[in-house]
């Protein structure tokens, strides 16, 4: 499946030169258009450095998470061995 999909997708890149070449007319100037898509580029490179950071961000908030949460859990069995304690040794839950 995944072989298959790889394979398309290379002859897809592949055969893109071809393409643009049959579809573009005569008079297309390949240098403006070379200077359109570095321009898309940049622009891209903006975006995911900016998608990148908010990866970055989410999973440092997902580690304070993590963090709080099992101090939150020592925290409640401390309080149960506590109660558990104070109950007394005649006591059983």
């Amino acid at each position: 499946m995944y072989g298959l999909l790889g394979l398309g997708l290379l002859g897809l890149i592949v055969s893109t030169p071809f393409v643009l070449a049959a579809l573009a007319p005569a008079s297309a100037d390949w240098g403006k258009l070379s200077d359109i898509s570095q321009t898309y580029g940049a622009v891209s490179v903006v975006l995911s450095a900016a998608a990148l950071a908010g990866v970055a961000l989410s999973l440092l908030y997902q580690v304070r998470q993590t963090r709080t949460s099992n101090e939150q859990a020592i925290r409640d069995s401390h309080l149960q061995l506590a109660t558990l304690a104070l109950r007394g040794p005649n006591r059983s839950c």
